[in-house]
């Protein structure tokens, strides 16, 4: 029998009526066999999440407001445990909790430890701590071969088994939280330690989408991407997967399924080393999607328009056009930059001192311009332009603000992303600030003023859609 690897999201486990309809999902395979979940996510959109609950929580400063907050989330989970008839008794763990010996990232792990405890229940399956399976060095990185070692072991022991996402445990044994979005990294982690045949991870919508459904409503799934396309989506914002949970399936070539707990038969995506090339008479991975839609609208398989079809191998092999706002640009005029490396280096430490996350444009012999966004930065840009002058002597900053970027990503697809970009860019009155080819020939990114985001979100999605 093989084994699939399945990761339920937040929104799959909010609340009872969902958790059911996991259950299912899971019981109607058999060789879903080992689970990975989040905590409990937004039951509607004003809800919080259980995990910033306890972010709170921990962040509380009177032991009244602890409590107050620790109430909300006693109540959600015991109300989870009784609409789904179980019997489960958290009154030790919550005695913990409120007496303050439970703290810091133990805490923030107790979201996806209660759910696991309860699915499992629910499957009438064993549960097994992630601190025993998921292990990771001093600096928080994974020990892929201890991990590997322990779920092996752990899959000839057990038929079916669920595993807190979120977190593991350091070579001490104290518990350590991944980074946000962590509980795709453990699903991840878990598909690679069973040498997993396919890993799926099941979410809110229909596989990935070419575009934000809050942008643009009437998007479509797109069938097939690779690793590295998804990688490009996540690291630009889109809310697929974790970027880094790619980086263990990558190496073991494991295929990832993207599915919709609400619609577990309905479109879904793939993701593998490498989509399937769209041959002349093929139809592409949007334009399947499209038939799918309108053979459920009609009954019938019926040729896309013929503009579509026409331009299939180019437009129609994209795989996301993804944009974000609130980015900052920093143009520094400091004599030698573009040729003095470790000058460079430097200047990009001082950026990454400052912010999560630094993204550098293409540079000459005496500038350079490295984009951050607003809310990373957790020093004042006045202060930094400051620093700027005073420790490095530019000779000039200019910061630049209300900048979107967006990306069209697809492989091998540079040059023809440019000329669409550029023509979209054009027809919605949009300057362009920055324009980057990447290395990887995985598409093209703009940079522009983020008023026009949304505008050419729409036309670059109408363009490859029709």
């Amino acid at each position: 029998m093989g084994i699939k690897a399945v990761k339920f999201g937040g929104t799959s486990l909010s609340h009872a009526e969902q958790m059911k309809k996991a259950a299912e999902i899971v019981l109607s395979d058999k060789e879903r066999r080992i689970i990975t979940v989040s905590a409990p996510g937004k039951r509607f959109p004003q809800d919080e999440k259980i995990t910033d609950l306890l972010y709170r929580m921990d962040g509380a400063q009177t032991k009244e407001e602890k409590e107050k907050i620790f109430s909300v989330i006693r109540k959600r989970l015991d109300t989870m445990i009784s609409d789904l008839g179980l019997h489960l008794d958290f009154s030790d763990e919550y005695r913990e909790i409120s007496e303050g010996n439970i703290k810091g990232d133990r805490l923030f792990s107790m979201g996806e430890y209660f759910c696991a405890k309860i699915f499992a229940t629910l499957l009438h399956c064993h549960f097994t701590d992630a601190a025993d399976v998921i292990f990771l060095h001093e600096n928080g990185t994974p020990d892929l071969p201890k991990i590997k070692n322990a779920v092996q072991n752990l899959m000839k022991k057990q038929e079916r088994t669920v595993i807190p996402g979120f977190y593991g445990a350091k070579p001490n044994g104290e518990i350590a939280v991944l980074p946000r979005g962590g509980s795709d990294i453990t699903g991840a982690l878990t598909a690679y330690g069973a040498d997993a045949d396919i890993y799926e991870n099941f979410t809110d919508v229909n596989g990935v989408q070419l575009a934000d459904p809050r942008m643009v409503p009437n998007t479509v799934t797109v069938a097939e991407i690779s690793y590295e396309e998804l990688r490009r989506l996540s690291s630009m914002g889109a809310c697929v997967l974790h970027a880094d949970s790619v980086l263990p399936l990558m190496a073991s070539e494991i295929p990832i399924f993207i599915r919709n707990t609400n619609d577990p038969n309905g479109d879904y995506t793939k993701i593998s080393a490498q989509k399937r090339r769209i041959a002349a008479d093929d139809c592409s991975p949007i334009q399947a999607s499209l038939a799918s839609k309108q053979r459920k609208r009609r009954g019938r398989f019926r040729i896309i328009s013929h503009s579509i079809k026409k331009r299939r191998n180019v437009a129609l092999s994209y795989s996301g056009i993804v944009g974000q706002k609130g980015y900052l640009l920093f143009s520094v005029v400091l004599r030698e930059i573009g040729k003095n490396i470790s000058d460079f280096g430097n200047l990009l430490r001082f950026f990454e001192s400052h912010t999560k996350h630094v993204y550098s444009t293409p540079h000459t012999v005496d500038s350079v311009g490295l984009l951050v966004n607003k809310d990373e930065l957790n020093t004042a840009q006045e202060e930094l332009v400051r620093q700027l002058y005073e420790d490095f002597h530019a000779e000039k900053v200019s910061v630049t603000e209300h900048i979107a970027l967006l990306s069209l990503i697809g492989e091998n697809l540079s040059a023809q992303s440019a000329r669409l970009i550029l023509k979209a860019m054009k027809e919605v009155g949009a300057e362009p600030i920055l324009l980057d080819g990447g290395a990887d020939s995985l598409g093209m990114t703009v940079g522009f003023h983020e008023n026009f985001l949304l505008p050419l979100v729409k036309k670059l999605h109408a363009e490859l859609v029709g």
